[in-house]
C-alpha cells in the first residue's frame, strides 16, 4: 500500500501503526486477532486485501477468509521455515483450488536460510514453485525454463531458440499457469524494508449475472452490527431486497459502506469482486449466502477447537453482562460455541489455546467493560458408541408437571455426525408440545442430557 502511494508511510506492527491492526489489543500486543479488509488501487488495479492472523489460536479468522478469496499470499519465515500451521493452510488452499504466491519473509534476519526454505517447500508442497527474485544470473533462465515446461507450444519455441524467449512470450504463460495452479511463484524479501514486491493479477468477475454473495463478518469495531460481504457475481444497490437463502428470508439493504485504507465511505452499489459492508441486515450471520448459491465456494474447516473453558466474572453483578458479551463474541467467531448453562450458572466457550484466553480477557475488559477469569482448560473429546443401548429419565415432581423420556443410542458410520429422531406418535403427545422450545432444549442442556 505504501509503494502504491495509497498511504504516506508504511505502518509498523512493533509501533502499533499497522493499518490492518485496528483493535486496541492488536496495537498493544503487536499481534493480529481479527481478519481485516483493506482496499487500495495499484497500477489501475483495484485490490481487495484481507489480512489474516498468523497465530494458530485465531485460525478461525483464516478459515472464514478462505471462502472469499480469489488468490492467496502465503507468508513463510526465512529463519523458522515451514510450520505446522503453514502445512494446514497449504492443504486448505489446495482444496479450495486457489492460486498461491509464496512470500518468504525476513530474509535479513539472523539465521535466515532462504534457499533451504524454498527447497523444503518444493519437496513438501510442490515441485512447481518458481523462485522469481533469486538475484543470480541463473534466475531468469530457470524461471523461463520452468514456465516453458508447462506449455507444449512454448516449450517447442524454447528448444528451438535455445531458451532465448522474449518477455511477451513467456509471461502470459506464467500468469495462466499461476491462475490454474500449475505454477506457484516464490518471492523472497523483508516486509519491514519493502523488499520483494511484485504484480498480482486481477480476478475475473461477472457484473451482469444474478447476485451471488456470502457474509464473512457480522460485526465491525467501528460500524457495530453489520454484514461484511464478498460479491462473486451481480450487483447490489442501496434499498435492494435480497434473498438470504441460508436463513430462508428476504432482507433489505439500507446502506452500503466500502472500506478504503481503514476509512469507511458510503457507496451506492457493489459489483462482482467487491467487498463491502451492508447495513439493514441485523440477523445476518457468518456464512449466510445472499442470492444465487451456485457461484459461492463451499466452506473449509482448518481445525476445530480442542479445549473448553469456563468464564467467571469477578463480580456477581457482571454475570448477565458477561453472558451477553460472550454471546456477541460467539456470533462474531462461531468457533467459540458459547454455552450458557443457566441452572448451574456456568458460562463456557471453546478455544484453540492459551493465547486466545489472554486476548479474550482483554477484549471483555476494554470493549465490554467486564472483568472475568478463565478456568483451566479441559480437552474436548468425542466418543463413538460401539453398540446400541437404551436409557430412561423421569421427572415427576412437582405436580402437575412431569415427563418420562426413553431414549435409544445406536452407532452410526464414522464421520456421519449426530442425528436425532423422535418415535413419539402425535396420538401420544400433541405435536405442538413435541416441537416446543422447552422440549428441544433438553437436547442442548449440559452434556446433552436428555429428558431432564
Amino acid at each position: 500500500m505504501h509503494l502504491s502511494g495509497s498511504i504516506a508511510a508504511a505502518g509498523s506492527v512493533d509501533k502499533g501503526t499497522s493499518l490492518s491492526d485496528r483493535l486496541d489489543v492488536e496495537r498493544r500486543r503487536g499481534i493480529s486477532v481479527r481478519a481485516s479488509a483493506l482496499s487500495f488501487t495499484w497500477r489501475d488495479v483495484r485490490f481487495q486485501l484481507i489480512d489474516t492472523p498468523g497465530h494458530v489460536d485465531f485460525s478461525a479468522e483464516v478459515e472464514r477468509s478462505l471462502r472469499v478469496l480469489d488468490g492467496a499470499v502465503l507468508v513463510v519465515c526465512a529463519a523458522e521455515g515451514i510450520q505446522t500451521q503453514t502445512e494446514t493452510i497449504w492443504r486448505a488452499l489446495e482444496t479450495r483450488g486457489l492460486p498461491v504466491l509464496v512470500f518468504v519473509n525476513k530474509i535479513d534476519r539472523v539465521g535466515a536460510d532462504t534457499a533451504a526454505v524454498v527447497a523444503r517447500m518444493r519437496a513438501e508442497f510442490s515441485p512447481d514453485l518458481i523462485w522469481l527474485n533469486r538475484g543470480d544470473d541463473t534466475r531468469q533462465a530457470a524461471v523461463i525454463e520452468a514456465v516453458a515446461a508447462t506449455d507444449e507450444a512454448l516449450l517447442d519455441v524454447w528448444v528451438e531458440k535455445d531458451g532465448d524467449l522474449a518477455a511477451d512470450q513467456w509471461q502470459p504463460v506464467l500468469a495462466d499457469g499461476v491462475a490454474r495452479r500449475r505454477l506457484f511463484p516464490v518471492v523472497c524479501g523483508a516486509a519491514k524494508s519493502g523488499l520483494g514486491v511484485e504484480d498480482a493479477p486481477d480476478a475475473p468477475a461477472d457484473d451482469e449475472a444474478p447476485l451471488s454473495a456470502v457474509v464473512f463478518r457480522d460485526h465491525d469495531p467501528k460500524l457495530g452490527r453489520v454484514a461484511g460481504v464478498r460479491l462473486f457475481a451481480g450487483r447490489l444497490r442501496t434499498r435492494d431486497r435480497v434473498d438470504n437463502v441460508t436463513a430462508a428470508r428476504q432482507e433489505q439493504v439500507t446502506q452500503i459502506k466500502r472500506q478504503d485504507l481503514g476509512r469507511y465511505e458510503d457507496a451506492a452499489e457493489l459489483a462482482a469482486g467487491d467487498i463491502g459492508f451492508l447495513c439493514g441486515l441485523p440477523e445476518a450471520r457468518i456464512g449466510d449466502i445472499l442470492g444465487d448459491p451456485s457461484v459461492v465456494p463451499g466452506g473449509y474447516t482448518l481445525s476445530a477447537p480442542l479445549l473448553s473453558v469456563q468464564v467467571v466474572p469477578d463480580s456477581a453483578a457482571d454475570y448477565a453482562p458477561l453472558a451477553a458479551a460472550l454471546q456477541q463474541l460467539s456470533s462474531e467467531d462461531p468457533h467459540l460455541d458459547f454455552r450458557w448453562f443457566q441452572d448451574e450458572r456456568e458460562l463456557h466457550v471453546r478455544i484453540m489455546g492459551a493465547v486466545q484466553t489472554e486476548i479474550l480477557t482483554e477484549i471483555l475488559r476494554t470493549r465490554f467493560g467486564v472483568v472475568a477469569q478463565f478456568s483451566a482448560p479441559t480437552v474436548i473429546y468425542k466418543e463413538t458408541p460401539a453398540a446400541s443401548g437404551e436409557g430412561a429419565e423421569s421427572y415427576t415432581m412437582p405436580k402437575p408437571c412431569w415427563a418420562i423420556v426413553r431414549f435409544r443410542v445406536d452407532p452410526a458410520p464414522r464421520g456421519s455426525g449426530v442425528g436425532y429422531r423422535s418415535q413419539v406418535d402425535k396420538s401420544d403427545i400433541d405435536p405442538k408440545y413435541q416441537r416446543s422450545p422447552s422440549a428441544s432444549n433438553t437436547l442442548s442442556s449440559r452434556g446433552q442430557r436428555a429428558g431432564r
